[in-house]
């Protein structure tokens, strides 16, 4: 069997793994806010902000945050605000996560930001959150071509442990280094996933405040395997060390 068989083989199977979250049209499509420039998805309380800079290359999909018992146009109680992955047409929740991330258009959380990076086909998405010296999540989710939802797969986990073992090598205490999805050029992508499930990450690994910075690019490739996906590290790459 030809390893593109073999993948599109994989993809088609992603229906049938791992949790998956049926759709649900909770809250209604989501419609440009002309006045905050964002996308609300629904109305009232419940209702979602669409978080910039995240949507699928398709345009259907992206990551929003809402309040279920307030609406999005309102700073909300840190301590209930959900991170959803919504279709944009009628506003379904595809998946849903905490987060302490929020946007209204007109303020914002400070030093907390969401991001997502899809594959081409917006079949694939990394969600990675990072806090103000690191980044605190970074997970897999794959979607069928009815939009059901498989994982997350905890990334943060697989590519951490890979890439710190190579950290040990250079530096005393490796433990007391931050993980950080940032590269040694302002130009590249953080992360990046194509349609065959092959994963690029740029890894940064600093003391806060302290420095110095060390960078690595791990590669990773999505597989299945007992029924469940995993991603498998290709390779590590030494970029390079900067001082503070």
């Amino acid at each position: 069997m030809t390893f593109t068989r073999t993948l599109s083989l994989f993809f088609t199977a992603f229906a049938f793994i791992g949790f998956t979250l049926p759709a649900h049209a909770e809250m209604g499509p989501c419609k440009q806010d002309e006045k905050r420039e964002v996308l609300i998805c629904g109305s009232g309380n419940g209702a979602a902000i669409v978080i910039r800079n995240t949507l699928a290359p398709s345009k259907r999909l992206g990551l929003a945050w809402r309040t279920p018992d307030a609406p999005p146009t309102e700073q909300p109680d840190d301590d209930k605000i959900e991170l959803l992955v919504v279709r944009l047409f009628d506003g379904a929740v595809l998946a849903r996560m905490k987060t302490e991330y929020w946007d209204t258009g007109e303020g914002h959380v400070n030093r907390l930001e969401e991001f997502a990076y899809w594959s081409p086909n917006s079949r694939l998405m990394i969600r990675s959150f990072n806090g103000r010296y690191s980044a605190d999540n970074v997970e897999l989710y794959a979607f069928n071509p009815n939009d059901k939802v498989t994982g997350p797969l905890d990334l943060l986990k697989i590519i951490d442990a890979a890439a710190r073992a190579k950290l040990k090598g250079r530096v005393k205490n490796a433990d007391g280094y931050d993980f950080s999805l940032t590269s040694i050029k302002d130009e590249e992508t953080p992360a990046t996933i194509d349609d065959r499930g092959l994963i690029r990450a740029e890894v940064m690994y600093w003391i806060p405040k302290m420095g110095p910075y060390y960078y690595y690019t791990v590669k990773a490739r999505v597989v299945r395997a007992k029924g469940a996906l995993e991603a498998r590290i290709v390779s590590i790459a030494y970029r390079g060390k900067q001082e503070e």
